[in-house]
């Protein structure tokens, strides 16, 4: 898939702010599922105008980023 517009838009108020509501995602180093809020959220466009919000999450094992699909109704507050 290729992204011919990709905007970075950080969904917290005030800039760089830790979101509060959890997502459970799975840990590609740990293999498990963890419940944790994602660290920053980045907005992107497909080529046929289709949001897709990815979440940039730490592992609580590893301290290792990793990044996972968000639903499109997720808010960071």
């Amino acid at each position: 898939m290729r992204l011919t517009r990709a905007k970075h838009l950080s969904l917290a108020k005030g800039g760089n702010m830790v979101c509060k509501n959890v997502v459970k995602v799975k840990d590609p180093y740990s293999h498990l599922v963890v419940t944790i809020p994602p660290e920053k959220v980045f907005v992107i466009r497909n080529h046929r105008g289709k949001e897709i919000r990815i979440g940039l999450f730490r592992s609580p094992k590893t301290s290792q980023y990793f990044r996972a699909l968000l639903s499109s109704a997720y808010n960071c507050e």
